[in-house]
């Protein structure tokens, strides 16, 4: 009688072991199909997805500025202007780009005087950080046709004036971003 609980208890032993291996070999294919990576902004995430992509999405493309420019007579400097246009973008991703492989956090922006007054929600001391461009594209340069400012890394010591560093702030929860169909 003892024999015969013993053979039981270890065939049941022997079943559930092969219902457990079972099932868990029938769901490891489906949690080997994970995503690739994961793209996250902020301090501690592990890759940082390029704004090329949301950026391009929200800013007009050279072709756009060009025809723009020709439709509202200004064919003179379509070509010229829409060449800087996609380079300014060119540049503002390389720069974003280049800071994630250093792990730069903050930029700041280089302004010409006539950018200063295009963009009246800038000034010279005003910064902006990795997690606001990858949630607000939109505060990378270009911000206007024949605008050239640019984005910089913004390091401790790069302070131009005594007032400090400013943070760009939304106003009514949105960034006074110009419209890109002002020419400097």
């Amino acid at each position: 009688m003892a024999l015969l609980i013993t053979i039981l208890i270890i065939l049941s032993c022997l079943i559930f072991f092969g219902i457990g291996l079972y099932i868990v070999l029938q769901k490891k294919p489906d949690e080997a199909e994970l995503p690739p990576s994961i793209f996250q902004s902020g301090v501690y995430s592990l890759l940082r997805k390029s704004p090329a992509e949301s950026l391009r999405a929200i800013k007009p493309s050279a072709e756009d500025i060009k025809n723009w420019l020709i439709e509202n007579d200004y064919s003179n400097i379509a070509e010229v202007q829409s060449e800087l246009w996609e380079k300014m973008l060119q540049k503002s991703i390389s720069i974003v780009e280049k800071g994630d492989v250093e792990g730069t956090q903050t930029y700041r922006f280089h302004l010409e005087d006539v950018d200063v007054n295009m963009c009246g929600f800038l000034s010279k001391d005003s910064y902006i950080t990795r997690e606001m461009i990858y949630n607000h594209p939109e505060l990378l340069p270009p911000f206007t046709i024949g605008s050239n400012a640019s984005l910089m890394s913004k390091e401790a010591w790069d302070n131009q004036s005594k007032s400090g560093w400013t943070p760009i702030l939304p106003v009514d929860g949105k960034y006074d971003i110009p419209d890109w169909r002002q020419i400097v």
